[in-house]
């Protein structure tokens, strides 16, 4: 099984942002990139790959569904695993969109990234 190393975290609040990221890199031990908006990740995803997509639902600039579309559309990106972070739960038609997990707001950024490792090895890589 593959193992969970880098993540490309997408969150328009701050303070959440700073608090996710210090749980994932110092409890976790991840390479987290945190942007804010859709635009800046497309354009890091572009770029970089990595293990998984932790998309916000809501974004000043799109939605957390149709930013893991655009970012699958991307070359060589549309296997990337993606977990959604929300503090309301996925729609009946929301639910067959490739994600791997939700991850409900608020959370305990002390178990964010056994959560995270949790929902990713059920998956199969």
């Amino acid at each position: 099984m593959a193992e969970l190393k880098s993540i490309l975290y997408v969150e328009d609040e701050p303070d959440i942002r700073e608090i996710t990221v210090m749980a994932l890199e110092m409890i976790g031990g991840f390479e987290v990139t945190a942007v804010g908006t859709g635009a800046e990740a497309t354009s890091y995803l572009g770029d970089n790959a990595v293990d998984l997509l932790l998309l916000d639902r809501m974004l000043p600039d799109t939605d957390g569904l149709t930013l893991l579309r655009t970012l699958r559309a991307l070359p060589d990106r549309e296997n990337t695993a993606a977990v959604f972070m929300s503090g309301r739960p996925l729609e009946a038609n929301e639910q067959d969109n490739g994600w791997i997990g939700q991850i409900d707001k608020p959370f305990e950024p002390e178990n964010l990234a056994s959560r995270l490792r949790e929902i990713w090895d059920r998956q199969p890589h």
